[in-house]
């Protein structure tokens, strides 16, 4: 007999009009189911905090975020609606996700729901993706979902996600799926998300980890130092002096990259300290004096 694991599920959308109706039926459904149900104005209130810092808190606190997702965007705070938000904080954080889409129109959505609507759907792959009209449907697709991923919450994300990443970003989440699936898995739902691109993204993370980063190994800030670089984002540096911090057995090519780096700003001194650092007599030791000299076929060789 699989013993029943009680889970933690936040439900996600906008709040007025039919959606009550509908936020109460998840609740019910994942009532049904013996789990615990986070819905804001039902179970969870905002208590002392600001509403929208509840909601993210219940996010990072849950197992499985629910999204229920209609016509309207919602209350647009920091330029995202709150339901757009908690999808980012659920991405971030690596959590399960079950999406549900209200069968409706394409021209009766509002505008930018429709962006955001797509860009949920840019990663539909893999994960549960239903259609409701009623609250009825709502209360049968929760019950289904969240039974389905009772029995599949343990199965990768699909390996063409895995194949969609720069190599050397994906053959460090390799080396740690090897050891830490749970690690690689939100690794891998991190740096797989569009915004992971966008400018200063990874160097916020970097510069404020979660939880779940922070208890992190060498390994993982490996992988945000070699995604960073890929893309020629900000936070490789910050990202590779973690993994040395950690007791990274890659040290002497991590120090390596940062006096590359450090070169390529102009930080002369800091590059020739770091290169001080290393072994004298190692190739990479060898390589960034003669990059330092000037020297651009000693350094190929």
């Amino acid at each position: 007999m699989v013993e029943h694991i009680r889970r933690r599920v936040f439900v996600s959308s906008v709040m007025r009009g039919k959606y009550g109706e509908l936020r109460r039926a998840a609740r019910d459904a994942i009532e049904a189911l013996q789990h615990e149900a986070l819905v804001v104005g039902l179970t969870v209130s905002a208590q002392d905090a600001p509403s929208q810092r509840a909601c993210l808190d219940a996010v990072a606190e849950c197992d499985i975020v629910i999204f229920l997702l209609g016509k309207e965007y919602g209350y647009v705070d920091d330029e995202k609606s709150a339901t757009h938000l908690e999808w980012d904080k659920a991405r971030e954080l690596g959590k399960a996700i079950l999406v549900f889409k209200e069968d409706m129109e394409s021209a009766d959505i509002e505008p930018p729901q429709k962006k955001f609507i797509d860009e949920v759907e840019d990663f539909r792959t893999g994960r549960h993706w239903a259609r409701f009209r009623t609250p009825e449907d709502v209360l049968r697709e929760v019950v289904t979902a969240l039974s389905r991923h009772a029995t599949t919450s343990s199965t990768p994300e699909p390996p063409r996600v895995l194949e969609s990443l720069p190599p050397s970003c994906r053959e460090h989440i390799e080396v740690v799926q090897s050891s830490n699936p749970t690690l690689a898995q939100q690794l891998l739902s991190l740096v797989a998300s569009p915004s992971a691109r966008q400018p200063g993204v990874i160097a916020r993370m970097i510069n404020e980890p979660p939880d779940w980063l922070q208890t992190a190994d060498y390994a993982a800030w490996e992988v945000l130092a070699k995604f960073v670089d890929a893309y020629d984002l900000v936070g490789g540096d910050a990202a590779r002096e973690r993994a040395l911090e950690l007791g990274s057995p890659n040290a002497i090519v991590l120090r390596a990259e940062l006096a590359s780096t450090q070169f390529d700003s102009e930080d002369l001194v800091s590059a020739h300290q770091i290169a001080a650092s290393m072994p004298e007599d190692h190739p990479l030791t060898v390589a960034l004096h003669s990059m330092f000299d000037d020297e651009p076929e000693a350094v190929v060789d």
